[in-house]
């Protein structure tokens, strides 16, 4: 199922595809039926996990910034500023994609989750 993230396809069938509209995510996937959303507030898991590896990286990018190349914290913190602005929404959608196959390894598929 983390290949399938990785790939953004649905995670269930593997073909849909749950980003066709680029960063808004379908109601549900086009080949299976299989509803993305399960409930109201789902995703909330998946901006834990774009944040926390968006904030693991800006921490070693902070090391390797400040220890190896020894910049300045006036040129580190606007540096790290635009990596966050740019990193979360560049992860938005695989972040999302982990986040449905956590959850669906943990609690598989029934058949109220598709039409």
């Amino acid at each position: 199922m983390l290949k399938r993230a990785r790939r953004l396809r649905c995670p269930v069938c593997g073909e849909g595809e749950p980003f066709p509209d680029g960063l808004k995510i379908a109601e549900r996937c086009d080949v299976c039926a299989f509803g993305f959303e399960r409930e109201p507030g789902y995703f909330l898991g998946a901006m834990v996990i774009n944040y926390g590896v968006i904030g693991v990286i800006a921490l070693a990018l902070l090391g390797v910034m400040a220890v190896g190349l020894r910049w300045s914290l006036w040129v580190i913190v606007p540096a790290l500023m635009v990596f966050g602005l740019v990193g979360v929404p560049a992860f938005y959608r695989y972040s999302r994609g982990i986040w449905l196959a956590m959850d669906l390894a943990a609690d598989p598929a029934e058949a109220k989750d598709f039409r």
